[in-house]
Formats: C-alpha cells, structure tokens, sequence
C-alpha cells in the first residue's frame, strides 16, 4: 500500500505498461471486483517469463485527475501473486481514448480528463457501472 485517499481506501503507485496486452494487478487485490468465471490461463512477461494468473476480475479502476476529480476506468484484470504492483495496459486507455501528453507527462482523455505522473489507483469492490466509468 502506498498510501490511503480521503476516505480510507487504499492508493497504489501503477505503471502505465505500453507493451502490455493486458492489465494485471496484484493478487493481494483479490478481494476486489468481480470474478469472470471460465477465464483462466498465463501471461509472458517482457523477457519471456511465465506470468500465472491465478483469477481474472471485472474492477473499476479509480485515478485522481489534476483537478483532484474521480476518473473511473472499468477494467478487466488478471491477478497474479508475480505481480507486485498494478500494471495498466495502455493499449486499453488508449481504446478508451486517453493518450499520453510528453510535455505536460500526463495521462490525457478526450473528454478533457488530465492525470499527471504520480498515477495512483484505488480498486473498488464493486460492480463498475458503465454509466459513470470511462
């Protein structure tokens, strides 16, 4: 845990990963989210390391922007006890139409969001609702 926001729940540091075909958190978030029953499987990390995946979860993603405004990404995640931080995809912002910004080093979505470099999540342990998620 990296620190906690304003009410109680726990911040994660986060890479934003740009070679990462999926998302992957921490098994210690296990407790958050919801399971998608069936999906099971593996991972291979950067240098051709096996990654195992012990549960695959439908988690909204919470990241503070510039102006200190909730930003909700719904994300659907691997766990895996390899992991010790999450790990986003930014393949999957940048379908959901973020981008990077090189001179300001901000996370950017069309929508005018801004999220500057200190990236820092906290899972929710519901349902995410498609209607105020990213």
């Amino acid at each position: 845990m990296d620190e906690m926001d304003d009410v109680g729940e726990e911040l994660h540091s986060i890479l934003i990963d740009s070679g990462a075909d999926a998302s992957i958190l921490p098994l210690s978030l296990l407790d958050r989210g919801y399971a998608v029953p069936g999906v099971a499987g593996k991972l291979t990390g950067p240098q051709g390391s096996e990654i195992p995946i012990e549960s695959v979860r439908d988690m909204e993603v919470r990241l503070k922007d510039i102006t200190g405004k909730t930003i909700c990404l719904k994300e659907r995640v691997a766990l895996s006890s390899r992991v010790s931080q999450p790990i986003i995809s930014f393949g999957h912002l940048l379908e959901g139409g973020w981008s990077i910004d090189g001179r300001e080093q901000a996370l950017t979505h069309s929508l005018g969001a801004q999220v500057n470099e200190n990236h820092f999540c906290s899972p929710h342990n519901r349902q995410p609702d498609r209607n105020q998620c990213l």
